[in-house]
Protein backbone atom coordinates (compact mmCIF):
# COMPACT_ATOMS: atom_id res chain seq x y z
CA UNK A 1 0.00 0.00 0.00
CA UNK A 2 2.56 2.10 0.69
CA UNK A 3 4.30 2.10 -2.74
CA UNK A 4 0.75 2.57 -4.24
CA UNK A 5 0.51 5.82 -2.17
CA UNK A 6 3.56 7.25 -3.18
CA UNK A 7 3.05 6.19 -7.04
CA UNK A 8 -0.41 7.65 -6.51
CA UNK A 9 1.25 11.03 -4.82
CA UNK A 10 3.87 11.10 -7.50
CA UNK A 11 1.08 11.12 -10.42
CA UNK A 12 -1.28 13.39 -8.68
CA UNK A 13 1.75 16.13 -8.61
CA UNK A 14 2.37 15.66 -12.44
CA UNK A 15 -1.20 16.29 -13.09
CA UNK A 16 -1.59 19.13 -11.08
CA UNK A 17 2.08 20.42 -12.41
CA UNK A 18 0.24 20.06 -16.09
CA UNK A 19 -3.36 21.73 -14.72
CA UNK A 20 -1.35 24.32 -13.38
CA UNK A 21 1.11 25.15 -16.82
CA UNK A 22 -2.50 24.99 -18.65
CA UNK A 23 -4.19 27.58 -16.28
CA UNK A 24 -0.98 29.66 -16.78
CA UNK A 25 -0.41 29.67 -20.40
CA UNK A 26 -4.65 30.06 -20.36
CA UNK A 27 -4.17 33.27 -18.39
CA UNK A 28 -1.09 34.58 -20.44
CA UNK A 29 -3.29 34.25 -23.60
CA UNK A 30 -6.60 35.91 -22.25
CA UNK A 31 -4.53 38.62 -20.84
CA UNK A 32 -2.68 39.00 -24.34
CA UNK A 33 -5.95 39.09 -26.04
CA UNK A 34 -7.37 41.86 -23.49
CA UNK A 35 -4.19 43.64 -24.07
CA UNK A 36 -4.64 43.99 -27.69
CA UNK A 37 -8.39 44.31 -27.35
CA UNK A 38 -7.24 47.41 -25.52
CA UNK A 39 -4.85 48.85 -27.89
CA UNK A 40 -7.16 48.52 -30.88
CA UNK A 41 -10.18 50.38 -28.77
CA UNK A 42 -8.03 53.15 -27.42
CA UNK A 43 -6.44 53.35 -31.29
CA UNK A 44 -9.78 53.62 -32.60
CA UNK A 45 -10.99 56.20 -30.36
CA UNK A 46 -8.32 58.14 -30.99
CA UNK A 47 -8.64 58.26 -34.53
CA UNK A 48 -12.38 59.37 -34.32
CA UNK A 49 -11.55 62.43 -31.91
CA UNK A 50 -8.89 63.28 -34.35
CA UNK A 51 -11.60 62.88 -37.10
CA UNK A 52 -13.57 64.51 -35.32
CA UNK A 53 -11.73 67.64 -34.02
CA UNK A 54 -10.59 68.48 -37.66
CA UNK A 55 -14.13 68.44 -38.65
CA UNK A 56 -15.33 70.79 -35.93
CA UNK A 57 -12.76 72.98 -36.61
CA UNK A 58 -13.39 73.06 -40.41
CA UNK A 59 -16.86 73.82 -39.77
CA UNK A 60 -16.63 76.44 -36.64
CA UNK A 61 -16.62 79.51 -39.06
CA UNK A 62 -19.93 78.42 -40.71
CA UNK A 63 -21.93 76.46 -38.42
CA UNK A 64 -25.28 76.83 -37.40
CA UNK A 65 -26.76 73.37 -36.60
CA UNK A 66 -27.50 72.11 -33.26
CA UNK A 67 -24.08 71.26 -31.49
CA UNK A 68 -25.85 69.53 -28.55
CA UNK A 69 -27.65 67.12 -30.90
CA UNK A 70 -24.38 65.48 -32.21
CA UNK A 71 -22.98 65.09 -29.02
CA UNK A 72 -26.17 63.34 -27.51
CA UNK A 73 -25.53 60.87 -30.72
CA UNK A 74 -21.98 60.27 -29.93
CA UNK A 75 -22.92 59.83 -26.03
CA UNK A 76 -25.86 57.22 -26.96
CA UNK A 77 -23.25 55.30 -29.69
CA UNK A 78 -19.82 55.48 -26.44
CA UNK A 79 -22.41 54.13 -23.93
CA UNK A 80 -23.63 51.71 -26.10
CA UNK A 81 -20.90 50.24 -27.04
CA UNK A 82 -19.63 50.67 -23.30
CA UNK A 83 -22.46 48.01 -21.92
CA UNK A 84 -21.89 45.75 -24.96
CA UNK A 85 -18.23 45.60 -23.91
CA UNK A 86 -18.85 44.86 -20.60
CA UNK A 87 -21.80 42.05 -21.20
CA UNK A 88 -18.91 40.51 -23.56
CA UNK A 89 -16.41 40.63 -20.70
CA UNK A 90 -19.12 39.46 -17.92
CA UNK A 91 -20.26 36.56 -20.58
CA UNK A 92 -16.46 35.59 -20.88
CA UNK A 93 -15.92 35.53 -16.88
CA UNK A 94 -18.92 33.34 -16.25
CA UNK A 95 -18.05 31.32 -19.13
CA UNK A 96 -14.60 30.95 -18.10
CA UNK A 97 -15.95 30.43 -14.55
CA UNK A 98 -18.25 27.08 -15.23
CA UNK A 99 -15.10 25.36 -16.84
CA UNK A 100 -12.93 26.02 -14.04
CA UNK A 101 -15.93 24.39 -12.23
CA UNK A 102 -16.24 21.69 -14.12
CA UNK A 103 -13.22 20.37 -14.66
CA UNK A 104 -12.57 20.51 -10.65
CA UNK A 105 -15.81 18.38 -10.72
CA UNK A 106 -14.25 16.10 -13.45
CA UNK A 107 -11.18 16.03 -10.94
CA UNK A 108 -12.52 14.65 -7.87
CA UNK A 109 -14.78 11.91 -9.90
CA UNK A 110 -11.78 10.67 -10.58
CA UNK A 111 -9.38 10.91 -7.83
CA UNK A 112 -13.12 9.42 -6.05
CA UNK A 113 -12.65 6.79 -8.39
CA UNK A 114 -9.02 6.29 -8.00
CA UNK A 115 -8.99 5.70 -4.27
CA UNK A 116 -12.53 3.00 -4.86
CA UNK A 117 -10.41 0.82 -7.40
CA UNK A 118 -6.79 1.26 -5.13
CA UNK A 119 -7.10 -2.67 -5.21
CA UNK A 120 -7.24 -3.77 -8.63
CA UNK A 121 -3.42 -4.26 -10.74
CA UNK A 122 -1.51 -1.31 -11.07
CA UNK A 123 -1.38 -2.19 -15.08
CA UNK A 124 -5.25 -1.50 -14.92
CA UNK A 125 -4.43 2.00 -12.64
CA UNK A 126 -1.83 3.49 -14.71
CA UNK A 127 -4.57 2.47 -17.98
CA UNK A 128 -7.32 4.47 -16.13
CA UNK A 129 -5.04 7.38 -15.02
CA UNK A 130 -3.59 7.73 -19.19
CA UNK A 131 -6.88 8.02 -19.96
CA UNK A 132 -7.70 10.96 -17.24
CA UNK A 133 -5.00 12.67 -18.23
CA UNK A 134 -5.75 12.56 -21.85
CA UNK A 135 -9.77 13.29 -20.90
CA UNK A 136 -8.20 16.34 -18.98
CA UNK A 137 -6.08 17.65 -21.83
CA UNK A 138 -8.66 16.96 -24.44
CA UNK A 139 -11.33 19.36 -22.25
CA UNK A 140 -8.64 22.09 -21.45
CA UNK A 141 -7.99 22.14 -25.51
CA UNK A 142 -11.88 22.79 -25.91
CA UNK A 143 -12.19 25.23 -23.23
CA UNK A 144 -9.27 27.02 -25.02
CA UNK A 145 -10.91 27.00 -28.79
CA UNK A 146 -14.20 28.21 -27.34
CA UNK A 147 -12.36 31.35 -25.50
CA UNK A 148 -10.38 31.95 -28.71
CA UNK A 149 -13.57 31.76 -30.55
CA UNK A 150 -15.29 33.98 -28.14
CA UNK A 151 -12.70 36.67 -27.94
CA UNK A 152 -12.81 36.43 -32.34
CA UNK A 153 -16.78 36.81 -32.29
CA UNK A 154 -16.26 39.82 -29.43
CA UNK A 155 -13.29 41.66 -31.26
CA UNK A 156 -15.23 41.31 -34.82
CA UNK A 157 -18.27 42.66 -33.11
CA UNK A 158 -16.80 45.75 -31.53
CA UNK A 159 -14.90 46.46 -34.83
CA UNK A 160 -18.44 46.20 -36.53
CA UNK A 161 -20.37 48.61 -33.58
CA UNK A 162 -16.84 51.02 -34.38
CA UNK A 163 -17.47 51.05 -37.99
CA UNK A 164 -20.96 51.38 -38.00
CA UNK A 165 -20.45 54.69 -35.32
CA UNK A 166 -18.05 56.27 -37.53
CA UNK A 167 -19.73 55.94 -40.51
CA UNK A 168 -22.87 57.38 -39.02
CA UNK A 169 -20.54 60.25 -37.60
CA UNK A 170 -19.63 60.70 -41.03
CA UNK A 171 -23.12 60.71 -42.89
CA UNK A 172 -24.35 63.00 -39.69
CA UNK A 173 -21.37 65.55 -40.69
CA UNK A 174 -22.24 65.23 -44.56
CA UNK A 175 -25.87 65.85 -43.88
CA UNK A 176 -24.20 69.22 -42.20
CA UNK A 177 -21.48 70.42 -44.54
CA UNK A 178 -23.19 69.59 -47.72
CA UNK A 179 -25.95 72.81 -47.52
CA UNK A 180 -22.82 75.09 -47.02
CA UNK A 181 -20.82 73.56 -50.07
CA UNK A 182 -24.65 74.08 -52.00
CA UNK A 183 -24.01 77.47 -51.31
Amino acid sequence: MATIAAILNVNMAAMTAILNVNMAAMSDILNVNMATMADILNVNMATMADILNVNMATMAPMLNVNIATMAAILNVNMATMADIVNVNMAAMTAILNVNMAAMADILNVNLATMAVILNVNMATKATILNVNMATMAAILNVNMTTMTAILNVNMATMAAILNVNMTTMAAILNVIWLPWQLY
